[in-house]
Formats: structure tokens, sequence, C-alpha cells
């Protein structure tokens, strides 16, 4: 039987990714200090940085695309990135549904995804998002209906820094609502 012991590896998992994450990305915090070993979780997340809707429920009436509170992610300059959003969301009662959105806060980004979910309480429907700051078609359009939604795709960020952002709107009259626990992550790939 062959162990990771027997091959030389000692279970220091976390702590070789440490390692290759330093050897990815650098140090990035320009300090000439040797990185200290984390946990398998810190390595991913640094690698595939994860935020989450906490706290209290995101919730707007705008009828304008507004960001959802929580699900930014910073991104570095000329970069471009996969990612996911997961979200699970409730609509008043009406049958206007809620519409989604993505957006980048430095000007000249762009987006590419596919937001799928639920269309009422029977159906699903799926989207193409190609343009950043551009309304969805609706989605939970059955009466106070609750239902998921995932948007994922690919972003790129242009010569400046700047922020990815999932958002959503209303678009007539009620309260469209993101519930805590519904997280964005992305993951550097160029």
């Amino acid at each position: 039987m062959t162990t990771m012991a027997s091959q030389g590896i000692d279970g220091n998992i976390g702590g070789y990714a440490s390692q290759a994450a330093y050897s990815i990305l650098g140090n990035i915090t320009g300090s000439a200090a040797v990185p200290v070993a984390m946990s398998q979780i810190q390595a991913i997340a640094l690698l595939s940085p994860t935020v989450f809707v906490s706290g209290s429920n995101a919730t707007t009436t705008a009828q304008t695309l507004a960001n959802i509170t929580g699900l930014t992610l910073p991104l570095v300059a000329v970069g471009t990135y996969t990612f996911t959003a997961v979200l699970m969301c409730l609509t008043s009662a009406d049958t206007n549904g809620i519409q989604f959105g993505v957006q980048y806060s430095a000007g000249g980004g762009s987006v590419v995804a596919q937001c799928s979910g639920a269309l009422t309480t029977a159906t699903a429907q799926s989207v193409v998002i190609s343009a950043l700051n551009t309304a969805t078609a609706s989605f939970m359009t059955s009466n106070a209906q609750t239902g998921g939604i995932i948007i994922c795709g690919q972003a790129v960020s242009t010569t400046t820094t700047g922020n990815l952002t999932i958002q959503f709107l209303k678009p007539t009259a009620g309260t469209a609502t993101v519930y805590i626990g519904s997280y964005l992550t992305a993951t550097r790939i160029a």
C-alpha cells in the first residue's frame, strides 16, 4: 500500500497549497517574509475568493439595477476570471418577478454569462448576459415565489482594478429579496 508518508508527503496539504499559492500569485504584500502555512480552505480561498450575503437578507424595491449587498469581489487589472453566483431569492406577492445583472466598477470591462433559474413554480429558463449593467428577463414570475438562480460566466477586467458585482432589480412595485448565504466566487484564469 502506498501512503502519502511513503511518498515523502507528510500530510501538510494546507502548507503545500500555501507554498503553491505563494508561488503562483507571488508575494502580493511586497514583503520579503516567507509565507505562513495555511489550511486547505484558506489556500483555496486565496485562489478563488468567495463573498456571501450575510448579516441580513439583501432587498431592493428599485426598478433599476442595484448591487446585491455582499456580492462584490475585487479584480486585479488586466485579468480574466470565471465566476459563479448562487442566489436563493424571494419575490413579493405579484407576478413581475426579479431581474439580474453583472457589473464591473471600472470602465471597459466585459462579461459573458448564463443566468439560469426558476421562471415560474413549474418552469425554468436560461438567458445570456453579454453586457455589463444590463438587466436580464424576469425570473420567478409566480406570486410570492422563492427560487434559485445561478449566474456563471467569464469577466474580463481592464487596465484598472475594479469590483465585480452581482445586481438585481424589481421591474415594478414590490420587493426582491436575496437570502443570507447566497454567494459569489471567482477564479482568475489569465
